[in-house]
Formats: structure tokens, sequence, C-alpha cells
């Protein structure tokens, strides 16, 4: 790192700060790549139109047309700054790997050499900057193998200039190869925000964490809720995820089925290892809860915790567990 400021929480109260994790969520990784997307189409335009036109100076000005030098200016606390860095070089170098096509990498190359180079580095207050750029070894060594693989002479010349000036200012942080998961995050975008009316954050491994949902989504879901109970209530149908369920439906086919299976000795044992089964879950469950200083068998009283699943079990009732909502296990001594 430079002698810049080093990242710190900022000590001005009252002011709006986007956290660092914004900068490695869907909402700045997404945005971005479209940006550079838009970049590279602009590009590829206007070069293609003119045979005589030199990339990097062409590159330069759609990069000052599209407004690319005020992306700097973006945030300014040095916690989040250091971040906001990373990731955004990250995306640019992830452009000039050798799956994209040639005038991708090469524009990758140059928003890469363009964003380092152009940090403020004499604002006042002083500014957060990176002095490297952490790349892993097997992207490096598509980078460097760059100017060989592009036959445009247009694009290969400066792609050559581009490297050579970075290599010797050694700005490559050298790290292991990247199928070792070795940058951080691992993957981006690492949260995914989702538009459910919850303000839900999805991360990449597709775990969600609740964030506070608004008041109105609060009404709104308590609405449903209400509304939803009263129709079962009513007429004995609720909707669930969409499908419409019927109770009265669910009891007949169950009993279709359970009466098929007591036909045979063989069914008859088949619902006897289920409810089994089940009733050996629970009671680890309970057990589990039972050490943390919790209640899970007993929170709706004898006649709906574990002593109810056992009595259905062992009742002579050959459906078990599956005749819960019929009665059984309500037999208890």
């Amino acid at each position: 790192m430079t002698d810049s400021v080093a990242p710190s929480p900022s000590t001005r109260p009252g002011f709006i700060s986007l956290q660092p994790s914004y900068f490695t969520s869907s909402l700045y990784v997404n945005a971005l790549r479209e940006d550079i997307d838009a970049l590279v189409k602009a590009f590829q335009e206007q070069y293609e139109t003119d045979s005589q036109a030199k990339a990097f100076p062409l590159f330069k000005n759609i990069w000052k047309n599209h407004g690319w030098p005020w992306l700097h200016f973006k945030i300014f606390d040095y916690r989040s700054r250091e971040k906001f860095l990373e990731v955004t070089l990250r995306l640019f170098v992830e452009r000039t790997r050798k799956s994209e096509t040639p005038v991708m990498r090469s524009l990758g190359l140059f928003g890469l050499y363009t964003f380092f180079y152009t940090q403020p580095t004499s604002a006042t207050p002083r500014l957060w900057t990176v002095s490297h750029v952490p790349v892993p070894l097997d992207i490096l060594a598509e980078l460097l193998a760059m100017p060989s693989e592009l036959g445009d002479d247009r694009l290969r010349e400066p792609v050559e200039y581009i490297l050579d000036t970075l290599v010797k200012a050694q700005v490559f942080y050298i790290l292991p190869s990247s199928e070792h998961g070795t940058q951080s995050p691992r993957e981006l975008p690492r949260e995914v925000v989702i538009a459910d009316g919850l303000n839900d954050v999805v991360t990449q491994e597709g775990m969600k964490k609740k964030g506070r949902p608004s008041k109105q989504a609060r009404i709104k879901k308590a609405r449903d809720a209400a509304a939803n109970l009263e129709k079962w209530m009513v007429t004995g149908v609720g909707v669930v995820g969409g499908t419409t369920s019927s109770r009265d439906r669910y009891e007949s086919e169950k009993g279709a089925m359970v009466e098929e299976l007591e036909k045979t000795s063989e069914g008859r044992e088949a619902i006897e290892r289920a409810s089994q089964r089940v009733l050996e879950r629970v009671r680890r469950v309970d057990a589990l809860a039972a050490e943390q200083g919790l209640e899970v068998g007993g929170e709706g009283g004898e006649r709906t915790g574990l002593a109810r699943l056992e009595a259905a079990a062992s009742s002579s009732v050959s459906s078990g567990l599956l005749g819960l909502m019929s009665g059984a296990g309500n037999d208890l001594p």
C-alpha cells in the first residue's frame, strides 16, 4: 500500500457511508459489469468504423465521455474505499481472461491500467489508494500471453506497452492459482440482493440472510397471513406457495393410501418403520434443544409434544403418525 491514511471507520457522525459489503454485492458488481459492457460496445462501434483510429487514444476519449474519471469520487470513507478499489480493479482483470473476445480482453487491460493510474493522490483530505493489484498466477499467465494472441496490431501495440509498464512497476501482487479460491471474496458478487419486499440478501452459497423488513412489508405479511388463516377456517382451503391445498382432499388421499398399505403385513410394517424414524428424529431434536436450555417437545403442552408422538407411534392403530390429524395420540393416560 502507499502512505495514504489506513482504512478506518468514519469519524464524522451523521454522514451516510456505504459499507464495504455494498461493493461485493450484486448492487455494485452487476451494475459495474454492465457499465464495462457499455464501454466496450461504444469502443467497438467507433473502432470498427474508423480503421485509422489508434486504440488507446480512442479508449481514453470514450472513458472520459462516459464519465469514468468521476468513479474515483464515488466513495471517500477509507474502510469502504479500499474494498471499492479492490473490487473495481478485479472486475477489469476478469475481462482479460482468455475466454473473452480480443477487444474485450484489450479493454479490460486498458480499464485496469487507466483506473489504477488515475487514483487521486493530491486530494484534500487524502484518499485511500492501492499500489498493487492482486492477480492469481493462472490469470497473470493469460495476461502476459495476451500480446502474442492478438492479431490486430492496433490492439497489440498498446497492450504490450501497458503490460510492460505494469510489470516493471511491480503492480501485480501474485496470488496462487484461482482454482484454490485465493481471492477475497472467492466469488463476485458475494451477496445477491433480491427484490422480495423483505430486504433479503442471498449469499453466493445460496444461504438467505434476513434483513430488517420495512413497516409496509410487515403489515402486508400480517394481512396475508390473517386472510389465509380465515380462509382456511371457513373453507378448509389454504394457499401455500401459490398453489391451493385442501385438507379434505389430503385426508381422502391419505386415507386411501393407508387403507391400501394396511391390506398387507409389508405395508403395515412400512408405516411402522416410517413412524419410528420420524419419532427418532424428533427425539434427537428434543435432546439437542434440552442441551441448550430450550424446549421443543413440550412447547404446545403434552397433547402436541413428544409424548403425543410416542403415543401415536405405539398405538394399536396401524396408521401410526399418519393419524395425528385424526386425533392419534390423544388418548394419553
